[in-house]
């Protein structure tokens, strides 16, 4: 009897914590914020009769945002590093079709935050644009092209609540113009609302 009695509290407590984790999963949101911080920690000097140094001790760009929808704020972050074959061409859209870290399906709105950053063992460059779909106002042309060469960085951030819409428009298309493959990491952040 005492040992029926266990069992069922056993198996009691088994169902709690299997709607506990249950109604965990359906109520799980996923959450972006933090900072973005560009400083150099240059020094630049003049060695003459005596030394002048000049130094930076200020950040060149912050942007500290909190996850949402508004000014200051973003609730997606996608991010790739991709290695494109010879004479190669990616095409990644932002409009539903790219996924987090946690195998969430992105559906951009906007894009607030675009990095790109060309590996400094490519061959030669990289041209970032001129796709169909490319997001609105940014590229957009087939003949408007970021060129990054190897070892390179390219930066964009606006904070404000528009940034680049992406409605239908949401492609980024990476072409490798080289004989051999490029590696090349991006990262969009931005909202979808």
């Amino acid at each position: 009897m005492k040992d029926n009695m266990r069992i069922r509290v056993v198996i009691l407590f088994a169902i709690f914590v299997l709607l506990g984790v249950l109604a965990a999963s359906l109520f799980a949101a996923t959450t972006f914020s933090g900072k973005i911080r560009i400083q150099p920690t240059w020094a630049h000097s003049k060695v003459d009769v005596t030394t002048v140094t000049e130094t930076f001790p200020y950040a060149l760009y912050t942007f500290t945002h909190t996850s949402g929808t508004n000014a200051d704020q973003m609730n997606l972050l996608w991010h790739e590093s991709v290695t494109i074959s010879a004479k190669g061409t990616n095409d990644f859209d932002l409009d539903g079709l790219v996924t987090n870290a946690f195998g969430e399906a992105l559906d951009f709105v906007d894009v607030r935050l675009l990095f790109f950053s060309a590996s400094s063992t490519n061959a030669g460059s990289v041209n970032v644009g001129g796709g169909p779909g490319a997001l609105e106002g940014w590229l957009a042309d087939v003949s408007d092209l970021l060129i990054l060469k190897p070892g390179g960085v390219w930066f964009t951030c606006t904070p404000d609540t528009v940034g680049y819409s992406v409605g239908t428009n949401g492609g980024l298309r990476v072409v490798n113009t080289n004989a051999t493959g490029v590696t090349v990491t991006i990262y969009a952040g931005g909202s979808d609302d």
